[in-house]
């Protein structure tokens, strides 16, 4: 079998069973499928969310990171921003609050991103880009 009908298998075994809220079988499908070839930001919020519903919480926030990555680098700012909220929530349960801090601010980069550019900005406006010197200001 080609390892990619093996993917297709296991992200549709993985959805569903998130659909019936059997985590841990989400979990261990969608878990297989990103091994075989690596999960659409779509895919990754889902495993987060199967991951913290099977107890899991370091593999969920491992996903829901790589899923807003993967948002943020698709010009997706309104899905970057709710992984953001749910991140920021759940630092804030932690009592991790710098953490939390950093998600809002990601969350209102990417609200402004939505607003200010439409068309899907890559960088962040108060960063320069990789080649250009920082002013010293």
């Amino acid at each position: 079998m080609d390892p990619g009908d093996d993917m297709i298998a296991s992200l549709e075994v993985g959805r569903d069973a998130a659909s019936r809220r059997a985590w841990p079988e989400a979990v261990e499908a969608l878990t297989e499928a990103d091994r075989v070839e690596g999960l659409s930001p779509d895919d990754l919020e889902l495993l987060g969310n199967a991951s913290w519903w099977a107890g899991r919480p370091d593999d969920a926030t491992e996903a829901m990171e790589r899923a807003f990555a993967g948002y943020e680098a698709a010009g997706r700012a309104e899905d970057a921003g709710r992984v953001a909220i749910y991140m920021a929530y759940q630092a804030s349960r932690a009592m991790a609050f710098a953490v939390a801090g950093g998600w809002a601010a990601d969350l209102q980069w990417s609200a402004q991103l939505k607003t200010a550019h439409p068309e899907g900005q890559r960088e962040r406006p108060d960063e320069a880009p990789a080649t250009a010197p920082r002013s010293a200001s």
